[in-house]
């Protein structure tokens, strides 16, 4: 066993930086520039997000009228580098691609010395408002290179007018622990509506009314997770699901959905139940039965991949 003292290396990938990704990213800033004096954990904020900054943001987001017309991120970036003195690297541009997200989250860590034993966390932030961007970072959660000191953890934010949900998702060197937010609602994975990148800047102007208090609420129930994370090394699964006016907050957890999920594609193990998802999806989101069971004689492969 080492007797090398170990030492946490974190990535921070936001992505959308609006009312909610703004605001998180705020918190996040303060958060870090308390950790500046920490030995134990150092710290990398990446921001993601191709929109410009439009009048009608103020009024809900971490901006002011001298930066209408910038990026959202070189604003939020500019700000907390001068304010609070920490590094943020700022990416204004829409992730359409999983090789778009390893460019820039990259392998490049801190360099620390080899006298330390260290454990490398990525943690990936969707603040998004589209369900095209969702499938890119399930995808990079699913597929990205993880040795055995590396992990990452997937918490997803969404939100409607005066309610909505966070999801986490967590995958080890042993494969998913904990599925994410397409395991809960998988119709993230169907929609085909156009990608960001595809969208003029004025229909990206355009979307869903979100009131000001959920907003910041969603990002206090995300930054939650993110301290538990590096705090405790712990996370809460499942749905957290909350209501701003009703002034409620409640977490369903996974357990709570595995029993009734496994009975809908007829399988006993969450390895076989990825595989009739997924079959599920090739069949146009139709559960044939038969054909879930016939997969799952499969789980035994899957027990040995993810083990």
């Amino acid at each position: 066993m080492s007797n090398k003292e170990i030492r946490h290396e974190y990535k921070i990938v936001i992505v959308g930086a609006g009312g909610t990704g703004g605001t998180l990213a705020s918190m996040l800033a303060r958060y870090l520039y308390s950790k500046k004096t920490d030995e134990i954990r150092q710290f990398k904020l990446y921001l993601i997000d191709g929109d410009l900054v439009d009048e009608k943001n103020i009024n809900r987001q971490p901006f002011s009228s001298d930066d209408v017309g910038y990026f959202k991120v070189d604003c939020l970036s500019e700000a907390y580098t001068e304010v609070y003195g920490i590094s943020v690297f700022p990416f204004p541009t829409y992730i359409d691609k999983v090789k778009e997200f390893e460019n820039i989250v990259g392998s490049d860590w801190f360099g620390t010395s080899r006298f330390y034993d260290v454990k490398q966390h990525i943690i990936l932030i969707g603040a998004v408002d589209n369900h095209r961007a969702r499938q890119t970072m399930h995808k990079y959660f699913d597929s990205v290179s993880l040795d055995i000191n590396t992990d990452i953890i997937y918490i997803d934010s969404a939100n409607e007018f005066d309610f909505g949900t966070v999801v986490a998702g967590y995958r080890n060197f042993s494969g998913v622990q904990c599925p994410d937010r397409t395991f809960y609602f998988p119709d993230v994975l169907k929609s085909r509506a156009k990608k960001a990148s595809q969208l003029s800047c004025g229909a990206i102007n355009i979307s869903a009314p979100q009131h000001y208090v959920t907003n910041q609420l969603a990002a206090t129930i995300t930054f939650s997770q993110i301290c538990s994370f590096i705090e405790n090394g712990k996370y809460k699964d499942g749905v957290t699901y909350f209501h701003s006016f009703n002034l409620s907050v409640s977490n369903r957890p996974l357990e709570d959905f595995l029993a009734d999920t496994y009975r809908k594609y007829n399988v006993n193990s969450y390895p076989d139940l990825l595989v009739a998802m997924k079959n599920a999806m090739k069949n146009g989101g139709n559960n044939d039965g038969k054909a879930a069971k016939n997969k799952g004689k499969t789980g035994k492969r899957a027990d040995k991949k993810n083990g």
